[in-house]
């Protein structure tokens, strides 16, 4: 006995019940492909449940929702047999591929068949046919897609194969068939996690059209959660800021989108301190979800950061008898690229599972998931080190995996920056143990209607910024190119432009600024206005001008530290002006753990004020608070004497503006001050 649910076919009214079948209509919705995916409109889904009932048993397992989708096409393998058709039928010459089921599975459990038609012209129909040779129908429409048929078992074991038969217009263009299964029931659930990517505090709003991406991809998220209900959707640090929206409102546009969202729970990465602590603990208190973590913590209790406002090191959810324990790591090296404050401390991350892993198995969790912001590096090196965890989703350097690793019986998952892709990791659990498991990566379609409420606040922010920021302040003669793949590695116009007015500002030798402090990640172009709403947007953080007197030596130093992780796109990246350096890919880098044995020897050549660097000299550079600081591993700096300090300096975004009002048309090229060793 199984239950069959049809994604996306078209009822049939006849209610005739072939072989002894029932049709029951089960929803007034409609599908959508999309690159390779199942998707859903709301509002035009239709989808018809039909229940079978072979050897004259009747089912009392009726499909959960969960059910209604499966990852997108995987070769033929075990515990399928079949074979796919080419021929020209129904008028055209359509093609079947099919997906791939378990051997076998327990009772009240799913085993979604998936199976893409192209080339169809005529009426798509497929035929499922028990051992016993009773089958049952099911008209879907025409056109390339995946079809998506899902089967509930019963506890009785059925000998014999079922058959799935696919036909267009009538003629045959492919089957396949797998074993019947059963088995014993068992504490066990299908346990799906969404697990997003970070969002910088963007909207992503698109003035043309009014419509932003957030509420696109909130409404991604919602119909995914129409379909598997039981679903979790968490996220994993980085959504306050930092953007142009969270330059402004530091976060709190942010936590509104967010609680109109069906955000389950979040955890901290790095730029949610941007703003210093006090400012989180805001946010958090205007959070209507749940926030966790395991290794921020304040340094006097050891309790997690905020704990006073409801913050814990985990959480327990019960999805369908499986007890799912969630807990949250942010990045290894917080303290040195945002603002904890002196109160706050990160740990690492496999002494804080270490720790927390068997709290939570204490705690009754039958399942351990990390939603992270770590690095990939540091992720899988986590996996492989601590036991006990099930899963961990979510990066913080922009991965993308096509397929989890699976790493010490640890599943690892990353879906890359911002809106590019919702993970959908769906992990089959009994007694304990995760026995099978399938992901999707869902692109957000560029046409999916918006979520109406999440669309509405976005409009509510960006008239706020609009009527803030949206003034014309000059004229941009060449493009801003901001991308962070360039300013990041190698010299660029605007960054030349903000580096010469952080020195002007003080009246310094020289300035430095980090390519991970400019923003915006595009390409202004040329000929075009100026708003203060581009400068904020590039310049989004609240860094302050700041300057500092050093030798020659502490100024090489800082440049070697600078170039010494170009190629992982590191934002400790230095544009510079007022000296001119050059740099060899293939010297040496320093080793900020060990500079002393490894300085570093990728700076072959610099300059000050057309003189070669004197490493006894004595020289006032200007930057900004956050690397006079030691953001971005830039210590080397608190060493010097500081002449502006951090409470005397102006806003880099206000100098920036300032002088853009005054200059009114704007030149912003590069002059070969950054030059590379090839």
């Amino acid at each position: 006995m199984f239950t069959i649910w049809n994604c996306g076919a078209e009822r049939d009214d006849s209610g005739d019940g072939r072989s002894g079948s029932t049709l029951l209509d089960a929803a007034e919705n409609g599908d959508r492909p999309h690159h390779g995916a199942h998707r859903f409109k709301p509002g035009s889904r239709r989808i018809d449940m039909v229940k079978i009932p072979f050897h004259r048993l009747v089912s009392t397992v009726l499909a959960p929702v969960l059910g209604l989708s499966l990852s997108a096409a995987v070769p033929v393998g075990a515990g399928a047999h079949g074979h796919d058709h080419d021929d020209d039928h129904g008028g055209g010459s359509a093609h079947v591929t099919f997906g791939t089921t378990p051997d076998t599975i327990r009772a009240g459990r799913t085993v979604p068949l998936q199976f893409t038609v192209t080339g169809a012209d005529g009426t798509i129909s497929a035929t499922v046919t028990a051992p016993d040779g009773q089958g049952t129908e099911l008209d879907l429409r025409a056109g390339p897609r995946d079809r998506y048929i899902t089967l509930v078992s019963t506890e009785r074991e059925m000998p014999g194969y079922y058959e799935v038969a696919v036909r267009d217009g009538g003629e045959p263009i492919g089957t396949v068939a797998f074993p019947a299964f059963g088995g014993p029931p068992g504490k066990g659930a299908d346990v799906t996690l969404l697990h997003d990517t970070h969002f910088h505090g963007a909207f992503h709003h698109d003035a043309d059209t009014g419509v932003s991406e957030i509420a696109q991809y909130m409404a991604l998220v919602e119909e995914r959660k129409d379909a598997l209900p039981h679903a979790l959707f968490t996220g994993n640090g980085d959504d306050i800021a930092p953007s142009l929206l969270a330059g402004v409102f530091h976060g709190e546009h942010m936590i509104e989108a967010l609680n109109a969202s069906p955000l389950d729970v979040d955890t901290f990465g790095n730029h949610d301190f941007d703003f210093g602590p006090e400012n989180l603990r805001e946010r958090i208190a205007e959070s209507e979800f749940p926030w966790v973590t395991a290794n921020v913590r304040d340094i006097d209790s050891g309790e997690p950061f905020a704990a006073d406002l409801g913050v814990e090191p985990f959480m327990l959810v019960d999805v369908q008898g499986v007890d799912v324990g969630i807990t949250g790591l942010g990045p290894e090296n917080m303290a040195d690229v945002t603002s904890l404050g002196p109160d706050t401390e990160q740990i690492p991350a496999i002494d804080a599972m270490e720790e927390v892993v068997p709290d939570m198995r204490d705690a009754g969790a039958d399942l351990v998931v990390v939603t992270s912001h770590l690095c990939g590096p540091d992720a899988r090196e986590l996996a492989a080190t601590v036991d006990g965890i099930d899963a961990i989703v979510g990066d913080h350097c922009a991965e993308v995996l096509e397929q989890p690793e699976i790493i010490n019986d640890t599943l690892v998952s990353f879906v890359g920056d911002e809106f590019d892709l919702l993970g959908e990791l769906r992990m089959q659990v009994e007694d304990g143990e995760i026995v099978d498991h399938h992901f999707t990566s869902h692109e957000l379609p560029p046409d999916i209607a918006p979520s109406p409420e999440v669309q509405h606040i976005v409009d509510t922010w960006e008239t706020k910024l609009d009527e803030a920021f949206g003034e014309v302040i000059g004229f941009r003669l060449h493009e801003w190119d901001v991308r962070a793949a360039q300013v990041r590695s190698t010299e660029t116009g605007f960054a030349n432009y903000i580096a010469d007015t952080i020195r002007m500002t003080v009246d310094a030798d020289v300035a430095l600024q980090n390519g991970g402090g400019i923003r915006s990640d595009r390409v202004f172009p040329a000929e075009t206005d100026i708003t203060r709403r581009d400068v904020i947007d590039v310049l989004p953080f609240p860094n302050t001008v700041v300057m500092v007197e050093v030798d020659g030596a502490t100024i090489l130093e800082a440049l070697e530290h600078g170039v010494s992780r170009v190629e992982a796109g590191d934002g400790r990246f230095p544009q510079v002006s007022g000296m001119r350096y050059v740099w060899d890919p293939d010297g040496e880098p320093r080793d900020p753990e060990n500079p002393e044995s490894q300085p570093g020897e990728r700076i072959v050549d610099v300059t000050i004020g057309g003189e070669p660097l004197d490493p006894d000299a004595t020289y006032t550079l200007a930057t900004n608070d956050f690397l006079l600081g030691g953001g971005d591993g830039y210590a080397m700096l608190a060493d010097g004497e500081v002449l502006v300090g951090p409470g005397e300096g102006r806003l880099l975004s206000e100098v920036v503006t300032d002088r853009i009002v005054s200059e009114g048309e704007v030149e912003s090229e590069t002059d070969g001050r950054i030059s590379r060793v090839e």
